[in-house]
């Protein structure tokens, strides 16, 4: 059984977590770590602001969305990503995976070792 981390709640989670769940079988188990209960789709922020949707229009949460489709949603902050021990270390546990996707986003990034962490990052899709 793979056990695959998908970190951060964005689009590039949402897409790599449900080609993922389509893809592998379900006797492996997929997680998102978001700090986030919500996704909200940003580009769609400029209609909103010119009243054009409603926030329920560009917004979902994200752990009724993915248990739908077998993922699991940890509602947390990442504190450390270990690349050489493959582990993920929220401010509530510590997660050794199979697979780590990193789908944070730039706001995550100070003090990671990028040449490391590419060599740890598979493409999903």
């Amino acid at each position: 059984m793979a056990r695959v981390l998908i970190l951060g709640g964005g689009f590039a989670a949402v897409v790599a977590a449900e080609s993922l769940a389509k893809r592998l079988g379900p006797h492996h188990q997929i997680t998102v770590v978001s700090r986030n209960r919500n996704f909200v789709f940003y580009p769609a922020l400029v209609r909103l602001a010119f009243g054009k949707s409603e926030p329920s229009d560009i917004s979902f949460e994200l752990r009724s969305a993915l248990l739908d489709r077998r993922v699991q949603l940890i509602e947390a902050e990442i504190a450390r990503i270990n690349c050489r021990e493959r582990s993920v270390t929220i401010l509530s546990a510590e997660f050794a995976e199979s697979c780590i996707k990193d789908a944070a986003g730039p706001r995550c990034r100070q003090g990671i070792n990028f040449r490391e962490k590419r060599s740890l990052v598979r493409r999903t899709w």
